[in-house]
């Protein structure tokens, strides 16, 4: 799963990459505060996100400042809910892709 890829930073971009065995996931299955903590509270750049709606709450919050988020599926669905949707990404400056 990509969300769950971790890169260690490395500036010359050819930096180790790992598959954490867990990233925080809660008693609910969120996983954005593991993101959050691993990342030192930066969130990620980039989004590959085949899942939709269910995942929204958690992309919307880990999601980096001007970060991009390609929407190429919704297994989880279409529907995200009653809740403010274009708010946290226009506050971010996120590119949306689908």
């Amino acid at each position: 799963v990509a969300q769950d890829l971790i890169h260690d930073g490395n500036p010359s971009g050819h930096g180790k990459y790992s598959l954490p065995e867990n990233l925080g996931r809660n008693e609910d299955g969120s996983w954005a505060e593991g993101v959050m903590a691993a990342t030192e509270g930066k969130g990620v750049n980039l989004i590959l996100d085949c899942v939709g709606g269910s995942y929204y709450n958690d992309n919307s919050a880990v999601i980096a400042l001007e970060g991009r988020w390609v929407l190429y599926g919704l297994l989880g669905g279409a529907s995200i809910g009653d809740g403010p949707v274009l708010g946290p990404l226009m506050r971010k400056r996120v590119r949306c892709v689908t």
